[in-house]
């Protein structure tokens, strides 16, 4: 009986773990995936009316900065 607990909970804390690990490569993937997405959005504005809307998007994300220095210049 204490055999099948222990083996159901190192199931556990593996699956846990590999979710972790899945879940910090999500998050790092879509962090590089907004920075290049605001260099997109920097180089070619999108329409007016998602303007407001992408901006947002941007200034909301790690590249904030890159952001403002585009439109301070």
């Amino acid at each position: 009986m204490t055999f099948r607990i222990f083996i159901f909970d190192f199931l556990f804390l593996e699956t846990k773990t590999s979710f972790k690990r899945v879940l910090i490569s999500l998050l790092k993937f879509l962090f590089f995936s907004m920075s290049s997405f605001c260099k997109t959005f920097l180089i070619f504005p999108p329409l007016k009316e998602f303007s407001s809307f992408f901006r947002y998007i941007c200034y909301s994300t790690s590249c904030r900065t890159s952001c403002q220095r585009n439109q301070n210049s």
